[in-house]
């Protein structure tokens, strides 16, 4: 065998060879380049995830439709019971003034 015809067929070899490495590095890196993209759609997927627990249990702490109507319900009788104490203390701050318009008149009247 013929050393340039053993060089020519090395150089081929090795051109194919490193053909080869070039193409599992390219290959290899847009795998790691998918795998992080996927692991980061991962990551905001579990962060959506806890995020949307805890919504629901927060929501869980809201009252219902009912509730509310009831508490509602309890305030509105609270108002009314306050309202009905003021139209009483207006109706005795009345007759406590009606009063003090007696005195008063029979002070200027009757005094000396």
């Amino acid at each position: 065998m013929d050393y340039d015809a053993a060089r020519f067929w090395f150089d081929i070899l090795q051109s194919v060879f490193m053909f080869a490495v070039a193409i599992y590095v390219w290959w290899g890196n847009r795998r790691r380049v998918t795998r992080q993209a996927i692991d980061a759609v991962n990551e905001r997927i579990r962060e959506v995830e806890t995020r949307a627990l805890i919504l629901e249990k927060y929501i869980e702490t809201l009252p219902t439709n009912k509730e509310r109507n009831n508490e509602l319900g309890e305030i509105h009788h609270r108002v009314d019971e306050v309202g009905q104490g003021l139209t009483r203390l207006e109706g005795q701050m009345g007759q406590l003034n009606s009063q003090l318009s007696l005195i008063h008149s029979y002070l200027l009247k009757e005094r000396p």
